[in-house]
């Protein structure tokens, strides 16, 4: 009996083996509308999240059986990150992400890796979103004050500024426009006072460059600008007459003129030539009459007599406005 030798040949078929998908977390920084001028890094479409997502599979990598799929499969009904299937980088789709909105600033994405046998593996994904500063908001405003208003007085209520970053202290001051050195501001309240005199006639508005700015951190201290305006309202003020002497004739007829007008002024400068004059005292006798348009004295009554009276002292008054002295 002869025993014969065989020699036998085995072959390892590969099973695919699962992957290993470790829950991690990411950061994201917001997405703002921050004017181009402002560079704050803020994400935009494309931007990454992150590095890649890190797998393990112990099967050969550089074989079909080793190599391995990423995909989102929950946390993100909004479509706002997409994944490289082949890589496992996260990146943003949608200029979605919003610190200040709770409902936009955290996500838990669900990833799946699964390799070419089948198998698979999920892990959570944290996407948490980082603050970025973003500028106050100012708007153009008109104010309204009274002329010869004293220093200090209020002008309307304070300007309203905002910002879109929660927590932030806003700091106001005027940096610009003829209103500087007139007006001043409350650099907490925005408050507008008056500091130096208002004469309607003189100036009758002011416009000047209001700065609002913050107090964030990354960008440091943005700002934004706005033209505001304040009007000066006009206020009727006292016109004046001064002391004056005219001579006439004794004897003169009624009617005859005493002299040239009695000259009056009014500081405004909206009606200058709406004044009434008035014969107020010293006109007992009915001897004169006085035009109320325009000043001028008449003789009311022919009985001017030098060598009875040789002096008559009227108290003439004006008015502007019918507001009488």
């Amino acid at each position: 009996m002869s025993t014969h030798a065989r020699a036998v040949w085995l072959t390892l078929l590969g099973v695919c083996d699962v992957n290993v998908c470790t829950d991690t977390e990411r950061h994201v920084r917001e997405s703002t509308e921050t004017p181009a001028s402002i560079d704050d890094n803020s994400s935009v479409v494309g931007t990454t999240v992150g590095a890649p997502l890190p797998s393990t599979d112990v099967d050969d990598p550089t074989l079909d059986i080793g190599k391995r799929t990423y995909a989102i499969v929950g946390g993100d009904a909004d479509d706002v990150f997409t994944i490289n299937a082949n890589t496992g980088q996260i990146s943003l789709a949608k200029m979605t992400p919003n610190y200040e909105d709770e409902e936009a600033n955290r996500w838990e994405l669900t990833v799946e890796v699964t390799d070419l046998g089948g198998l698979s593996d999920t892990a959570t994904i944290t996407i948490v979103v980082d603050d970025v500063n973003e500028p106050p908001i100012i708007e153009a405003a008109t104010r309204s004050i009274a002329e010869n208003s004293d220093e200090g007085t209020l002008i309307g209520l304070p300007l309203p500024a905002s910002d879109p970053d929660l927590g932030q202290t806003l700091t106001y001051a005027i940096t610009d426009g003829e209103g500087r050195g007139v007006f001043k501001i409350s650099p907490c309240s925005g408050q507008l006072e008056v500091l130096k005199p208002l004469n309607y006639e003189e100036q009758n508005s002011y416009t000047m460059v209001v700065t609002v700015t913050d107090d964030g951190a990354d960008p440091a201290r943005l700002t934004d600008t706005a033209i505001v305006t304040v009007n000066i309202v006009d206020v009727n003020e006292q016109p004046f007459i001064a002391p004056a002497t005219r001579s006439i004739d004794e004897n003169s007829p009624v009617n005859a003129q005493v002299g040239d007008a009695i000259p009056a002024s009014d500081p405004d400068t909206r009606r200058p030539d709406v004044l009434t004059y008035t014969i107020e005292g010293g006109n007992d006798l009915g001897y004169f009459a006085i035009d109320a348009s325009t000043g001028t004295i008449t003789v009311a009554e022919a009985k001017l007599d030098y060598e009875t009276r040789t002096k008559c002292t009227c108290g003439c008054g004006c008015c502007a406005l019918s507001s009488c002295l």
